[in-house]
């Protein structure tokens, strides 16, 4: 499975629960931003490599069914952009068994690969105390 998997797993497994509860009730309407929205995209192919031949023609944005024009489009290689990534735990609003499941997903995560990591990777952790962050990144 690749890293932008295991992050888009492992980001539903710690948002999920909070937002189950914002599910049940109606959201307010909000007003876009006068300088739009930033949405960054990872393609992968079937064999888990990474595309780096699309263009901006091969995206289309929708809102509400209604294609939107994109007025800013870059392609960024693995090279060209350093990655760290930081696994933020929340311990704060996560329901005690949703805790414990997060933790072991982070936990299979950390030890996948025998353990080695493929971009620099922090901890941190939200507690009643504020954000408690590791020491430095790791792979």
């Amino acid at each position: 499975m690749t890293f932008q998997r295991h992050a888009c797993l492992l980001s539903a497994l710690l948002f999920s629960t909070p937002l189950a509860g914002v599910a049940q009730h109606s959201l307010p309407s909000v007003a876009l931003p006068s300088h739009g929205i930033t949405i960054s995209v990872a393609v992968d192919s079937k064999a888990g490599q990474p595309v780096a031949s699309l263009s901006e023609k091969d995206f289309t944005i929708l809102d509400n069914k209604t294609p939107r024009p994109i007025t800013s489009f870059k392609v960024v290689t693995a090279p060209a952009e350093p990655v760290h990534v930081i696994l933020l735990l929340d311990a704060v609003n996560m329901p005690y068994e949703a805790l414990a499941y997060a933790r072991q997903g982070i936990e299979k995560y950390l030890k996948s690969n025998e353990g080695t990591l493929a971009y620099p990777t922090t901890l941190a952790i939200l507690t009643d105390h504020g954000v408690q962050i590791s020491n430095g990144f790791s792979t």
